[in-house]
């Protein structure tokens, strides 16, 4: 874990004013690839493999570089104007067990399996990211499956295992994964929704604590950072949990435990009329426990991710 972090971890509310939603995704995802690649084995990034699979792939959703297609996966959902894409593939981004009653089977519709000679890109929509990373992986590591499949099969896998490391992507109570609960950084601060501060709240809050040391720091040295700050023990550890089963039954205990523990408030109410949902302000301490929590995360989304890479290509 990347030491020193949380000395003086401060979220600002100045970070959510006039600016994109990041997401555990544009630069969470990106952190998370930067940590990854450093990781690959040097057959794993070598011509014939995950290198030059990017660097001859012509969609033009993304740059092709290593980390810019770790953010793919929703610039894929997100680009068609008829949501073809968004229908298929918006619920492989996440599981959502339930806090009150957590039954990953039925949140995964009973990990459905693909019809005979069925490709994991064209699997049935009420699925979840669990089953699709397995799925995934297995052709990532098939020779013999088709070159656009296996291209495809490495750009949802740079994006998934990120995405199921975020606690709220494993997780929901009534509340659409924390998308209707309306929080602020404190009293005079914009609304936003608790999924976005677990997306971008804690990375920008990571990130910003790291240029308080390193002022001119970016993305990509802060995760080089993180990576050399790794022990042996905790790599091990990450890399002996292999099935992504367990990796989102993980980020439902820090769900569970971190960020849904939140402070009394007016719970959000889904319906099929427009709601004003309650804002409440999270707590200092909350903030604190949040970055604490996702910190880990991000190292074994990293770490995971380098290890799938790595067997796919052996």
């Amino acid at each position: 874990m990347h030491k020193g972090i949380f000395a003086a971890i401060v979220v600002s509310t100045s970070l959510f004013l006039a600016r994109p939603a990041f997401a555990w995704g544009d630069e969470g995802h990106e952190l998370i690839a930067d940590i990854a690649y450093g990781m690959l084995t040097p057959h794993a990034k070598a011509t014939a493999n995950a290198n030059a699979m990017l660097a001859e792939d012509k969609d033009p959703l993304t740059p092709t570089d290593f980390a810019s297609r770790a953010t793919w996966a929703d610039k894929y959902r997100d680009a068609d104007d008829r949501n073809l894409h968004y229908q298929a593939t918006k619920q492989w981004h996440f599981v959502d067990i339930e806090i009150s009653a957590p039954d990953i089977n039925k949140a995964c519709f009973n990990f459905p399996a693909l019809a005979p000679g069925q490709l994991a890109s064209a699997g049935p929509e009420n699925d979840c990211i669990a089953n699709k990373i397995t799925e995934f992986e297995s052709e990532l590591a098939d020779p013999k499956v088709a070159a656009r499949e296996r291209l495809m099969a490495l750009k949802f896998l740079m994006h998934f295992v990120g995405d199921i490391h975020q606690p709220l992507h494993s997780s929901d109570d009534h509340d659409l994964g924390g998308n209707c609960e309306q929080v602020r950084l404190s009293a005079a601060g914009l609304p936003m929704s608790l999924h976005y501060f677990w997306d971008t709240g804690v990375v920008e809050a990571l990130f910003r604590n790291d240029q308080a040391i390193n002022p001119s720091d970016t993305f990509s040295n802060f995760a080089d950072r993180i990576r050399q700050s790794l022990t042996p023990a905790e790599i091990t550890a990450w890399q002996a949990d292999t099935d992504p089963k367990a990796w989102a039954q993980q980020s439902f205990t820090i769900a569970h435990t971190v960020a849904y523990n939140l402070p009394p408030h007016a719970a959000c109410t889904l319906g099929e009329k427009p709601v004003e949902y309650p804002v409440f302000v999270l707590p200092a301490d909350y903030q604190t426990a949040a970055a604490s929590a996702a910190l880990p995360q991000i190292e074994a989304a990293g770490v995971r991710l380098a290890m799938i890479i790595n067997r796919s290509f052996p």
